[in-house]
């Protein structure tokens, strides 16, 4: 009994001991985030993050508006398991699982590491479980219906979308009602479903999570527990999941204060080849119709262009900088050698050099007072050979007093 007693007391004064080295080791560890005009700031851990402002063990509070994209350099838990499936979420982004069916009207998700979670079907847009770039599921995912769902399944010559109504998913069928009748499929048939979606999905969701296994998930708010070690993360509708620390690379802040130049019509447009094959610019990918690559890295927004080149695009008053990553990317065997030039009101601002296999170099340009911004691409050495530029996450930094919404 004496030992017992010994015992509980020694661990009554130990545990709190060790509870609180661990969190200070934890917090040891700044964050870095990086803001919309390009500054880099270091805080203590993540407290809380909402739609007003990112708070933080140490260090002051900064704006969400301000902010661009939160590091968790620490972090360094690698999946467990490769994931089975992906749930695509309607406020963007997905999940890597193990596995996902149908409970009582919601999604059931099983991650590598054993965890569940359960998510309201409002906030699924879809279950993929071959992961693949079949055109008929993307086109399905891309445009759902928002008065059936779409079934997804291997046929010859090629997989087709199916309008149907989904009544149950379990792990080894699925089973929905077509042409008025019941059909059940075994899930090795099947490449995924999309589900109705009669409104459109959130769009205050500003909060994008990066996961270490390649998930990303779209998030209102992100609490961290008390003892440090998990995020307890809101979804669009009124799903919750609980995530460790440990697999979240990143966050990147979807400010109102970044406008991306894909996502508006330049006032003007030329484009002068001489050799090369005649080639549009385009948003959001290569000049090829691929997704935008500088080095190693894939960007999700940015503009493709050949050279030479020249989109004009009107600025808002209160644009306050031009920012891009830039990158040249040829097709193999070719040798682009081209330059980026920024303009501003007929001003030049900025010429970099970029050969195929350089580095990609960031750029920052300040815009204060202009009307207009061109971006131009000039010829290298070669001619126009190999010159397919890319200007990734080309986008304008607004002041914050006018800011808007995306």
């Amino acid at each position: 009994m004496m030992l017992r007693v010994a015992v509980s007391i020694a661990l009554a004064v130990l545990l709190p001991g060790l509870f609180s080295a661990a969190m200070a080791q934890s917090e040891a560890a700044p964050l870095r985030i990086e803001t919309v005009s390009g500054q880099s700031l270091e805080r203590g851990p993540l407290v809380e993050a909402s739609a007003a402002e990112l708070r933080f063990a140490s260090g002051d509070p900064i704006s969400l508006d301000d902010a661009r994209t939160i590091r968790l350099a620490s972090n360094q838990q690698a999946p467990s398991a490769k994931p089975a499936s992906l749930v695509h979420l309607t406020g963007g982004g997905q999940l890597a699982v193990s596995d996902a069916i149908l409970v009582d009207d919601a999604c059931k998700v099983t991650f590598p590491d054993g965890r569940t979670a359960t998510l309201e079907l409002g906030d699924v847009a879809g279950i993929q479980w071959s992961v693949s770039g079949d055109p008929a599921w993307n086109g399905a995912l891309a445009k759902p219906s928002d008065e059936h769902d779409f079934v997804v399944v291997q046929a010859a010559p090629a997989p087709t979308a199916i309008r149907a109504f989904v009544e149950s998913i379990t792990t080894e069928s699925v089973e929905f009602d077509w042409d008025k009748e019941t059909r059940t499929l075994p899930r090795a048939k099947v490449i995924g479903v999309v589900f109705a979606r009669p409104e459109a999905p959130a769009g205050d969701l500003k909060l994008l999570l990066n996961m270490h296994d390649g998930g990303r998930l779209a998030a209102r708010h992100i609490r961290r527990t008390e003892d440090g070690t998990r995020f307890q993360v809101e979804l669009g509708q009124k799903s919750s999941l609980d995530l460790p620390v440990a697999s979240v690379e990143s966050i990147t802040v979807r400010s109102s204060r970044v406008r991306y130049l894909s996502d508006q019509q330049p006032s003007e447009v030329h484009e002068r080849p001489i050799v090369a094959l005649p080639r549009s610019w385009q948003a959001d990918h290569n000049v090829r119709g691929e997704p935008l690559k500088a080095g190693s890295a894939v960007y999700a927004k940015g503009i493709g262009v050949q050279s030479a080149s020249s989109l004009t695009f009107n600025l808002e008053e209160h644009a306050e900088q031009f920012a891009a990553v830039l990158a040249v990317d040829s097709l193999p065997g070719t040798a682009g050698n081209c330059e980026f030039v920024v303009e501003a009101d007929g001003r030049e601002l900025s010429r970099t050099r970029a050969r195929a296999g350089d580095q990609p170099v960031a750029i920052r340009v300040p815009l204060s007072g202009a009307r207009r911004l061109t971006l131009r691409v000039d010829y290298g050495q070669n001619l126009d050979f190999g010159d397919h530029a890319n200007w990734c996450d080309a986008h304008l930094v607004l002041g914050p007093a006018k800011s808007g919404t995306l």
